[in-house]
């Protein structure tokens, strides 16, 4: 899938899914992921809509939502989710 490609409704019912999980798991509000993704460029309108299922998000909003998250898509036959134990957002960047 490039850029812009839309993930269809199946598969966007499972991110969606996995994306709500996450927040209630790192205590997150929506408001927090809206933010956060706003930062890297997704619209909060688009973040809004996709979290409360009234629109599809395009796969590279998917994967500035999944990195804020610290979420990863591995796409080889199935698709799964890994998420590593500190989201994007919260991690130091290391000194030069």
């Amino acid at each position: 899938m490039g850029c812009g490609t839309t993930v269809t409704e199946s598969n966007m019912g499972m991110v969606r899914d996995i994306v709500l999980a996450r927040l209630k798991e790192l205590d997150w509000s929506h408001y927090k992921l809206v933010e956060e993704a706003h930062k890297r460029g997704v619209g909060r309108a688009n973040v809004y809509a996709f979290l409360a299922s009234d629109r599809e998000a395009s796969v590279s909003s998917m994967e500035v939502l999944m990195e804020v998250l610290g979420l990863s898509i591995v796409v080889s036959g199935r698709p799964s989710v890994t998420a590593s134990r500190t989201p994007a957002v919260l991690r130091k960047k290391k000194a030069r």
